[in-house]
């Protein structure tokens, strides 16, 4: 029984470094970059940085996010046999190991199935949907991958081939948006990174921007939030995509409490997100419309 626990600990600690400490990017060539944005409003840059690492005779491409954990996860290769992006990690525990992560021109119900070597469980991602639709002005088809780990760990990420993960939100943790990249030279979406903010002096703020409720809603929903002094408010809905969808509020505040209503009749089920944003202070938050 201890021995099953430590193992299923174990595996929990591994993909947990897999799925919350990295955005894998895709396509790889040396200076490429994304911008990601969490909920909280903090950008973190990921870069590639070199396509000359060798490794078990592969080539890779070593790339760097400005996370704690980047050197534990940071070489990737593409293998244009089956078409999968793959990360190989130098975990002491799990030497060697390399999981694949995403495979271009997946369709629905292709999966992904993998068994990390002396760990218990599966990892299994799918493809859920797909969908054409504009990515930073560019007609892209978008595709939505659930990913589970034994139910220890589940995931829901955006894809498109030309630029790679749109969106990542791992169940019980905070959400990454991509905010804009630079792909082969070709600049999509806003690329500003702003190295000077830390996650803390955000979070510490008494600004508030409460849970929806209810959430999941259909079609109306009540947003709660507070800012601790009078200045310029703007709290707007966007898609899952980054396009704004509504504007309910956009006016000078005095401090105190406010609550506003989101009607989304018109509008597609799915994922939305709504966004605080004052002079000095900026929050998101996630919510459900199912019809």
């Amino acid at each position: 029984m201890k021995q099953k626990l430590f193992s299923s600990l174990l595996l929990f600690f591994i993909l947990g470094n897999i799925f919350l400490f990295a955005q894998f990017p895709a396509p790889l060539n040396s200076g490429n970059y994304w911008i990601w944005e969490n909920e909280n409003g903090v950008r973190r840059k990921t870069t590639i940085l070199d396509t000359t690492v060798i490794i078990n005779d592969k080539p890779y491409f070593m790339y760097q996010t400005d996370e704690e954990f980047t050197d534990t996860f940071r070489y990737l290769r593409f293998d244009s046999k089956d078409s999968l992006y793959y990360v190989f990690s130098k975990i002491d525990t799990y030497p060697n190991t390399e999981s694949p992560y995403y495979k271009v021109g997946w369709e629905i119900g292709d999966t992904i199935e993998y068994y990390p070597e002396n760990a218990p469980g599966e990892y299994l991602s799918w493809v859920e949907s797909t969908y054409e639709t504009n990515v930073f002005g560019t007609k892209m088809t978008v595709r939505e991958i659930r990913s589970d780990y034994k139910g220890l760990l589940t995931q829901t990420s955006l894809w498109a081939d030309e630029i790679g993960r749109l969106y990542e939100d791992t169940e019980g943790y905070i959400y990454y948006v991509l905010k804009g990249c630079v792909i082969n030279g070709k600049v999509y979406g806003d690329t500003n990174y702003v190295t000077s903010v830390e996650e803390d002096d955000v979070t510490e703020m008494k600004y508030e921007l409460y849970q929806n409720y209810p959430n999941p809603f259909n079609p109306a929903t009540s947003i709660e939030y507070s800012v601790p002094s009078s200045e310029y408010v703007s709290l707007k809905v966007f898609d899952i995509l980054g396009n704004e969808v509504a504007t309910l509020v956009n006016e000078s505040k005095l401090s105190g409490s406010y609550q506003v209503s989101f009607d989304a009749s018109g509008l597609a089920s799915g994922i939305y997100f709504y966004k605080l944003q004052t002079g000095s202070y900026s929050q998101s938050r996630k919510m459900i419309f199912l019809k």
